[in-house]
């Protein structure tokens, strides 16, 4: 749950999301550490280390293969990079999704082999208490290679957007692709994630949405237009 305390690191780069329900700012620093502001006084109302949280993952989807698999025991938790943050409010509960860069090494020296663009998702209850799990992950990815961390956001529907790495018409062309998924997506039950838009690349370092649904992706590289996509359905993550 969120403590609180001073707990500020300003040599850490970080991303802002605002809840709704409230108007607090949640900062995501790349160290993964979350802090919650009253933006009206700029006091720090609690905080949350993502490296410290048990992060689930036995049931962990794979958006390249369509698969779900275990990867308990490959998850090095004090090593994730983390890059952009996405907040839902329904009630009294919150979903917080990240997007990372999952490093998997040796469960005995826990060296890291490779890294994965992935999404977690920290539920918090009203009564404080989490339920953080890996949800997504790509294995479609070069090894040692140096990818950039993906946006992500969620819209008042509950649907969630993000960019992950996966083949495409071709299976040898592996892009990068708009992903998306229902907030409450269970893998290996249900609805699944989708890859949309037609299979095209879609690049991302930063993602919104505003209040009719609609979502405006940040592309990676600069010069290219920021892009605009309509709102989603849970529709297209229809289970096949």
């Amino acid at each position: 749950m969120f403590s609180t305390g001073n707990i500020l690191d300003f040599s850490q780069s970080g991303r802002l999301v605002t809840d709704p329900g409230t108007g607090h700012i949640l900062a995501l620093f790349s160290n993964g550490q979350i802090l919650e502001i009253n933006p009206e006084d700029g006091l720090l109302l609690g905080s949350l280390n993502l490296r410290s949280v048990f992060l689930a993952a036995t049931a962990v989807y794979d958006i390249a293969s369509g698969i779900v698999q275990n990867l308990s025991g490959f998850i090095l938790n004090n090593v994730i990079p983390v890059g952009d943050i996405a907040l839902l409010r329904r009630g009294n509960q919150r979903d917080l999704f990240v997007t990372g860069d999952l490093t998997q090494g040796s469960n005995t020296f826990s060296i890291p082999i490779f890294s994965t663009p992935s999404v977690i998702r920290i539920r918090i209850f009203p009564d404080g208490s989490l339920d953080a799990r890996l949800l997504i992950y790509s294995s479609a990815t070069i090894p040692g290679a140096a990818r950039p961390l993906r946006g992500i956001a969620v819209n008042s529907q509950g649907m969630v957007l993000t960019t992950l790495p996966a083949p495409g018409p071709s299976p040898l062309l592996v892009e990068d692709h708009a992903i998306a998924f229902p907030a409450d997506f269970d893998p290996g039950t249900g609805s699944v994630p989708q890859i949309i838009l037609n299979q095209a690349v879609v690049t991302s370092r930063g993602m919104t949405a505003d209040i009719a649904g609609n979502f405006y992706v940040a592309p990676l590289f600069q010069g290219a237009p920021t892009g605009f996509l309509p709102p989603f359905t849970r529709q297209l993550v229809a289970a096949h």
